[in-house]
Order: C-alpha cells, then structure tokens, then sequence
C-alpha cells in the first residue's frame, strides 16, 4: 500500500491481491485493504478478534460494508479463485457464498472506534486521489503538495484558515468532521457513495467567522471556534434529518460533552455548549459567545460566499438557474436586508453591511442580465409581514401575460416563523409558491457582546 488504479486502464490492485493469495495460505486469515492509504491497526486487530468460526468479516460502521477493508479466513480461497476465473471481481457478492459476520455502527461505538473508522476506510482510486489526501506524490509521480493539504482530510481542510484553528487539537478536528460528513453522507444515500461535506465546509466558514469577531470584540477565540465547528453536528444525527422530539442543538450539545470530555477543552464545555443552545431556546442566555456564533453562522450566508452557497444548494436539491430560483432569492434578499438589524455583536453588524451591499448588487444584476436578453423580466418590490418588510423578486406577469397578485401569511414552526409567500393569477389560478423562515428581528434587544 498505497496501491492505485492505473490512470488508462481503471484496474486496480484486486486482481493482483487475488492471485498472490496462495502465497498466504498458511495464514489463518488476511485482511483485505486495497487502496486504503489509512490502515489503522487498533480496527485491522479488533476486526481479526472477531473472525472465530466466521469465513469473512466486514465492517460497517456507516451503512455502508466495507469490503476493501474485510477480514477473509482462508477457506476462501477456493471460493475466490472461481469467482475469478469466472471474471466476477466484485467483494460483496461473496456475502451470498460465504459465512459473513457484519460489525455495525454499535460494534464501533462500544470499542470507542467509531470517530477513526472514517479516516481509516478512506478510498483512494487514482494519483491524483492519494495526492490530495497525503499531499506526497503518489507511487511513480512528482513532487510533494503543501503541507496543509496532508493535514487529515486535507483535501477539505487546506482552506487558508488554519490560524482560526491552530487552537483545536488535530484528532478533535477530525472526529468533528467525520460526524458531520458521515451524518450528512447517510442522509444522501440517494446519492450513492458521493460523500457530502456541505456542512463541514460551513463549519470551517463560521469558525473562521467567529475567531474573527471574537478577537475584535475581545472575546476567548477558542472557545468561539469550538462552538463553530459543533453547531450543526446534530442536524444529520444518524442520517436522519430532524427526526423525533430531540433539537439538533441538544444533539450537538451531547457531542460536545463527548468529545470534549478529558481534553484540555473540558472547561469550555459550559460555554460552548450554552452558545450552541441559545440558538434555538429563548430560555438559555446567549452570553457572549453565543453572540458571535449566532452573527458568524448568519454572516458565512451573507455576501460573496452566502451566493455561492444559494447556488451550491440548489444545485444538490436539483434546480437549475431559471425562473423558479430567481424569484427564490427573494430569500436571500430579504436576509441581507436585515442582517444590519438582527446580528448581536458590533463587529458583525459592521461586516454584514458590505456583504449586505454585494447580495443585492448580485442579484439586481442577474436580474438585469435575464430582462435584457428576453430571459424573463422581473421586479423587485417589498412586502410587509406582520411588521417584517419581505424583498420580494416577483415575475412582472405570468404565463398568459397577466400581473400576478402576491399574497402573504406566516406559519408558526418548531425552531421559527415562516413566511409564505404566494404569486397568484387571477385570471389563470397559475400560482407560485415560496416558504421561508423570518429573520429574527428580536435579536435587537440583546446587547453587544463587547
């Protein structure tokens, strides 16, 4: 190991794995990890304990098996080479010829390897895979890669903010990310394999965020980056979006007293844990560094970087750049409207106010670009809600060439108040329909964090 697949045929090391397998015959059992530059070897010994009267064992912390990192007895072989010489090379068909024994996510979590099983199952496929993941150069290549890129998952975390998390010990900022990219991956099976990292890159965003308005208003930086990094460690718990009576924040909230247990972040735990709660109860006082996560995960949706992400988002839910999402980013229009009003710190207010200035800039501008080659044609105009003035893109006439009349109401939700928000014909009943939590203008009464 590291093995690769060869970049013009796609084959990888299987085949050779295989035909040397004689060559271990007098062993009681192997493990199989090809292309797997991350063995551990607590797991590889944890999984041979298990073997007993079993022909395989395959881990599956994930829901998803394993096989590259299976332990195989070797009364598999004979098994093995007639798959072979019948040109069958898949792994996981042997389940239905062989004895398995499958260790899920419990196993891992009662032997305390379930924060390292994600790095340890990491697969590689090409050069170019093992560059990004190790940033040496991959068996028969070139050069070496900067050395923020061979930082555990580099591939996500050389993103020019490693001052704002210097502060954070190397195994804890792995442990966060694999709950986050794990959790969020399970929730996208529809998407096969594809892992998803979506929140993780948000998490790094609003760390940064947060260290940068806890050193302007004179705040425990670290302390702000901890509560960062954990905020939405609750929102995919177990794969799952939202499911039962638990908020995501008390989800949160129970990984940050786990993972911070017997570290020396242990004093933060009141802190961070406090600042993660407040963003969802009134009961619990935001206190300072509750402040700054709530302006730093608000700020990272604002500006340049919140467009990038309306885009990003809607392209993983399947929309396209058209009509429909135009008049959806009355949503972000309407946020950045109102960030210099409901952000809690000094300091975030005084950042919101550009990013602010860039959203409608954008927007107005793409709206422009549409009308002018005979796209579509749009206006902007407000609405009112219960007191809330909404920015609202509104199509200038629907499809049979008649004004459309807006209609407004609000839903009351578990974590917020949404707005609906209505486009009606009334000559055709052609209706458009958008929802949308309301920017929390209460937030005006808290005082500055500094």
């Amino acid at each position: 190991l590291p093995h690769v697949r060869d970049e013009e045929t796609g084959k990888g090391p299987l085949m050779g794995i295989f035909s040397g397998l004689k060559a271990i015959s007098a062993h009681r059992a192997f493990v199989c990890a090809a292309d797997m530059p991350f063995l551990d070897e607590d797991i590889i010994r944890a999984e041979l304990a298990q073997m007993h009267d079993h022909d395989m064992v395959v881990p599956c912390p994930f829901d998803m098996h394993e096989f590259l990192h299976g332990v195989y007895h070797v009364r598999c072989l004979p098994v093995l080479e007639r798959q072979i010489q019948q040109g069958i090379y898949k792994l996981e068909l042997l389940r239905g010829l062989l004895d398995a024994l499958v260790l899920d996510r419990g196993w891992f979590e009662e032997r305390h390897l379930l924060h390292r099983a994600g790095k340890a199952f990491t697969n590689i496929n090409t050069p170019d895979d093992y560059r990004a993941l190790t940033g040496a150069a991959a068996p028969g290549g070139q050069g070496v890669q900067d050395e923020a890129s061979s930082h555990g998952r580099g591939r996500r975390r050389s993103m020019g903010i490693q001052g704002p998390l210097a502060g954070i010990h190397e195994d804890l900022l792995e442990r966060i990310e694999d709950t986050l990219v794990r959790d969020e991956s399970c929730f996208q099976q529809q998407h096969g394999t594809t892992e998803f990292a979506t929140l993780w890159g948000h998490s790094l965003r609003v760390a940064a965020i947060a260290h940068h308005i806890a050193a302007r208003e004179g705040l425990d930086t670290t302390a702000a980056v901890l509560a960062a990094l954990f905020h939405d460690t609750g929102k995919f718990s177990q794969g799952l979006y939202h499911e039962g009576d638990l908020a995501e924040e008390q989800k949160a909230v129970s990984l940050v007293k786990e993972m911070l247990d017997r570290t020396p972040h242990e004093p933060l735990i009141p802190a961070v844990g406090g600042a993660i709660l407040s963003l969802y109860r009134e009961d619990v006082e935001a206190g300072a560094i509750g402040a700054v996560l709530y302006d730093a995960d608000r700020i990272d949706k604002l500006g340049c970087a919140g467009i990038a992400q309306f885009f990003t988002r809607s392209a993983l839910r399947g929309r396209c750049l058209d009509d429909d999402l135009i008049v959806r980013a009355c949503v972000e229009l309407t946020y950045a409207s109102h960030a210099g009003r409901t952000l809690k710190t000094r300091t975030g207010r005084e950042m919101s106010v550009v990013r602010s200035a860039r959203v409608h800039d954008y927007f107005t501008g793409l709206i422009e670009e549409y009308r002018e080659v005979g796209l579509g044609s749009f206006h902007i105009e407000r609405a009112d809600v219960e007191g809330i003035s909404l920015v609202l893109v509104v199509p200038d006439a629907s499809g049979c060439g008649v004004p459309y009349e807006i209609c407004t109401d609000i839903k009351e939700g578990l974590k917020c108040r949404s707005a609906i928000v209505e486009y009606r014909c009334p000559l055709c009943d052609e209706t458009r329909r958008i929802s949308f939590c309301l920017p929390v203008l209460a937030s005006l009464l808290v005082p500055d964090a500094g």
